[in-house]
């Protein structure tokens, strides 16, 4: 593209309205320069329906498919891919839910809503509150307001992560992230509400669970006329209480930890958000949908998840670095080797 005159690049160049506030100035500034024009912007932002629909019927599928494989091949091997394919569901619905959170699934606001609801009974909690909670996350991103500390601190080790680790797999994180996502006030609105329960707020969270009761009798009867109820907790419940939590804090650190040594010297540098490099394993197991597109979603949340790959090439060809990491495992794996060269170096 040419450049023309100062008032005609000045046109081209816009304040996004998509680009949230809390956006560091750094980033506002590489985003001006980028100067997406509002044409492309409407272009990047407009939902596509039938493609949302498409991802919400697959994912149904294969929620079906999962005991069925199970009933026809009762093989050990198969039941360990049920589990990892239940994962992928997992993954699938959160994403679908991230979208919905964000507007991002239907034109209609109360057919998006209705969808991302009946998404997030599948996971166990409600959609109004996970939307609150998000809103925090990227409102208040990486400080003490930020809901999304319940996976951990920015600055946690490798060796931290781990350890809490056992709490996913102890169902004490599920339970807490439960309590966080049965909020729906904003004024009261609190990271960390298990620390001064009331009678009340356990009565409002379970009236808010209906949804996800029906939904998950309606599991709990499929697998009992399947393969039997005890492979329901076996290969859809204990996974969704304690693997699920572990990978969605493993890719909270991907996403949002800071390097080994970094200090924020301003509230600004506190902003830490990068995308991955994801393998193929991993963006089955942890990442379906664009989710490894996660700092394109920050910097621009209200581009839906099926064009934030666009969105990346659009960027990158201006010029704008995008902070990538190489992998899932790869980035756990370097940050723990520059944490022991840190020790060893002290």
């Amino acid at each position: 593209m040419q450049s023309g005159s100062p008032s005609q690049e000045m046109e081209k160049i816009v304040t996004v309205p998509d680009a949230p506030p809390e956006l560091p100035k750094t980033y506002r500034e590489l985003l001006q320069r980028a100067g997406l024009s509002k044409e492309k912007l409407l272009e990047l932002s407009m939902l596509k329906p039938g493609r949302a629909a498409a991802d919400y019927a697959v994912t149904l599928v294969l929620i079906v498919l999962v005991p069925l494989a199970y009933m026809l091949v009762p093989h050990p091997a198969v039941l360990v891919s049920c589990v990892l394919l239940n994962l992928h569901c997992f993954n699938r619905f959160a994403q679908i839910i991230h979208s919905s959170d964000h507007g991002g699934l239907f034109n209609d606001t109360a057919m998006n809503a209705a969808f991302g609801n009946f998404a997030s009974s599948f996971l166990g909690y409600a959609r109004a509150g996970h939307q609150l909670s998000h809103q925090q996350h990227h409102v208040h991103l990486n400080t003490e307001r930020d809901s999304d500390r319940i996976w951990g601190r920015p600055d946690e080790s490798v060796a931290e992560m781990r350890a809490l680790m056992l709490k996913d797999l102890t169902m004490v994180t599920a339970l807490q992230r439960l309590l966080q996502y049965s909020q729906t006030d904003r004024k009261t609105y609190e990271v960390s509400p298990w620390k001064k329960l009331s009678i009340a707020f356990v009565l409002q969270a379970a009236k808010n669970m209906w949804l996800v009761a029906i939904t998950q009798l309606i599991l709990l009867a499929y697998y009992s006329a399947t393969i039997g109820p005890a492979y329901y907790f076996l290969v859809y419940f204990l996974p969704i209480v304690t693997i699920y939590p572990a990978q969605i804090r493993m890719r909270t650190a991907v996403e949002h930890a800071f390097d080994a040594g970094y200090v924020p010297t301003n509230p600004d540098a506190v902003w830490v958000t990068r995308s991955t490099d994801a393998n193929l394993i991993e963006r089955f197991l942890f990442a379906p949908l664009g989710i490894p597109y996660h700092f394109e979603h920050h910097l621009l949340p209200g581009v839906p998840y099926y064009n934030l790959t666009e969105l990346r090439k659009i960027l990158e060809a201006k010029g704008f670095s995008i902070p990538m990491a190489p992998g899932y495992i790869g980035f756990i794996r370097r940050r723990a080797a520059a944490e022991k060269l840190a020790v060893a170096s002290a």
